[in-house]
């Protein structure tokens, strides 16, 4: 029921924004069983689509990050309802660059990352139950996760990390930068 409620809700908010922006993603759910699988996949948090996404190094709360398939593109495009995707997250290489959002404008440099570029960041990924607490990641597929620092690392590091969700029927990737930061 959960799972349901969080693919409404996420689904609604795509159209939603549509239907303000003039353009962007429409809302179809007459897809046939073999046309499920999306062009692209998009990124929103818990309030709606964003390109940024920032977590603290000590921070109590991850960051909610959900992704949904897209089909099409432009005014054509629309959403591939109930899809859940496989998720994993490693270290971005010292100097990666990310966008930052309208306040402040411009890029960002990614810090050094406490691990290895490229390589898992453990203890990243949780997934959040019914009583609101957060576990570790178990592989299952879902359509939302939260990610926070990794592992034990804490303090003001600044480090970004590469979230990946991988579509569980068709296979298609998409990637978001979580930047790890006092400050965006």
């Amino acid at each position: 029921m959960r799972r349901l409620v969080s693919s409404l809700i996420a689904t609604c908010a795509i159209a939603l924004l549509a239907a303000c922006s003039g353009g962007g993603y429409g809302l179809n759910t007459n897809f046939g069983t073999g046309s499920k699988s999306p062009d692209s996949l998009a990124f929103m948090n818990g309030s709606g689509s964003v390109n940024d996404f920032f977590v603290s190094p000590t921070a109590n709360d991850p960051v909610s990050i959900s992704a949904v398939g897209i089909k099409g593109s432009g005014t054509g495009a629309v959403v591939v309802p109930d899809l859940v995707f496989f998720w994993s997250v490693s270290y971005a290489p010292l100097g990666t660059i990310y966008s930052k959002g309208a306040s402040p404008n411009g890029s960002g440099t990614c810090g050094s990352p406490p691990g290895t570029a490229g390589a898992t960041a453990p203890g990243a990924l949780f997934l959040q139950n019914t009583s609101g607490n957060f576990s570790a990641y178990n592989g299952s597929a879902t359509a939302t996760i939260f990610v926070g620092p990794s592992g034990s690392v804490s303090g003001t590091a600044n480090y970004c990390m590469f979230v990946n969700a991988t579509d569980s029927v068709s296979g298609r990737v998409g990637s978001v930068t979580v930047v790890v930061s006092q400050a965006p």
